[in-house]
């Protein structure tokens, strides 16, 4: 008996800026992890079988510990069906004072599933109130084959 496996792939595109006086100072390019809760959610949305998709975005500092979560600011599917998220983290949040160096998508202000993980920098973002962070978070999807 041949058990079918999913042949989906699936391709991020991170971009988190930092700005500074209305001018990004510093751009990071990374990918991410997806958790199966979060794929089979994603999948179930796209499907029109119901569920909640992305709606926040967590910033999370070294230590893992999550410091902000906010609502996602747009969601579209692009032209060629990839889906894009982007979120502002603004001057004043809870996560000024701590070093911010991953983002992680949910579909709920608290609790929720985690969709992805995605670490943008190692060392990390120091946030103050005098920098404003955005995120442009891209999911393609396409058929990987058998």
């Amino acid at each position: 008996m041949r058990t079918t496996e999913s042949t989906v792939v699936v391709k991020d595109n991170v971009v988190v800026t930092v700005w500074e006086a209305g001018k990004p100072v510093k751009t990071y390019h990374a990918h991410n992890t997806w958790g199966i809760a979060g794929l089979n959610a994603l999948r179930n949305w796209f499907a029109g079988l119901g569920g909640t998709p992305i709606t926040h975005i967590a910033w999370v500092d070294t230590a893992g510990v999550e410091r902000a979560r906010d609502i996602v600011t747009q969601r579209l599917v692009t032209a060629d069906k990839a889906v894009l998220f982007r979120q502002y983290l603004p001057s004043a949040t809870p996560s000024n004072g701590y070093t911010l160096n991953r983002i992680r998508a949910y579909n709920a202000q608290t609790g929720g599933t985690r969709f992805a993980e995605a670490v943008f920098d190692p060392v990390g973002v120091a946030k103050t109130a005098n920098n404003q962070i955005t995120v442009e978070w891209t999911h393609s999807f396409a058929d990987g084959g058998v």
